[in-house]
């Protein structure tokens, strides 16, 4: 991953694949999907756009894991591979491990805005999440427009879906 990159959709989008690899070399290939189908750079371009930050003309990417970890101990020492995998520094207030209340909370991030946690307390209630860095390019904006005007257009009394049903796929 380039860590000085991340500006542009292109470089996020390229990021978004690391991070998407390194997980389905632990979770295996069904962690990542849109719509049932497994996730790649291109439909996700097609199909997800950017999130807005609140500071207008700001905006990152976003991709949620299907994660089902058998042991929630290890799901913790995993996420640790991946953060370190990935570059990224834990956070200081991590689980470390389970807590007393036996859930789990990993977060590892960069000061620009970069951000991987995973968390849960039981295979069925557990999330992985990874955010891009931030971004004000010309590029992001040109894509959530993009993406917000697609999904206008493909919305219709048959086909009501909305651009927020697609931003939660992961």
């Amino acid at each position: 991953m380039d860590i000085d990159g991340g500006q542009i959709q292109e470089e996020q989008l390229a990021e978004l694949e690391t991070v998407v690899e390194v997980m389905r070399e632990q979770y295996g290939h069904e962690v990542a999907m849109l719509d049932d189908e497994p996730w790649t750079a291109e439909r996700h371009d097609r199909e997800v756009a950017p999130r807005a930050e609140e500071e207008e003309g700001f905006y990152r990417h976003v991709i949620n894991f299907d994660v089902a970890p058998e042991d929630i101990e290890e799901a913790y020492r995993t996420a640790t591979e991946i953060a370190a995998e990935l570059g990224l520094t834990e956070n200081l207030n991590n689980s470390n491990g389970l807590t007393e209340y036996n859930k789990v909370y990993f977060g590892a991030g960069r000061e620009e805005g970069r951000v991987f946690a995973m968390a849960g307390e039981s295979s069925e209630s557990f999330r992985a999440t990874y955010t891009t860095r931030r971004s004000d390019h010309e590029s992001l904006d040109e894509a959530f427009h993009r993406v917000a005007e697609r999904n206008h257009e493909d919305r219709s009394p048959d086909n009501p879906r909305q651009l927020e049903d697609i931003e939660g796929e992961g």
